[in-house]
């Protein structure tokens, strides 16, 4: 779980490693997670991610973010 501020932008940033490609990695956060400026809302939420490599393979990866007021 990743404990963060209800407000802050999106500043989570993941790499994935692969021995042959470059590997993509794409965040898919639940629905309400982020606002429109991109900002988390207050709440559990869950974030996904994929990591891919140009030869096709893919895994997946899930993290439960806590946006609150203030961080205790």
């Amino acid at each position: 779980m990743i404990d963060t501020v209800a407000g802050a932008y999106n500043a989570l940033r993941f790499e994935a490693t692969d021995n042959c490609d470059d590997v993509t990695v794409i965040q898919n956060w639940s629905e309400g997670a982020l606002d429109r400026q991109m900002r988390l809302t207050e709440g559990t939420h869950t974030l996904t991610l994929t990591a891919s490599d140009l030869s096709g393979n893919s895994t997946e990866m899930t993290i439960t973010v806590n946006a609150a007021k203030t961080l205790e």
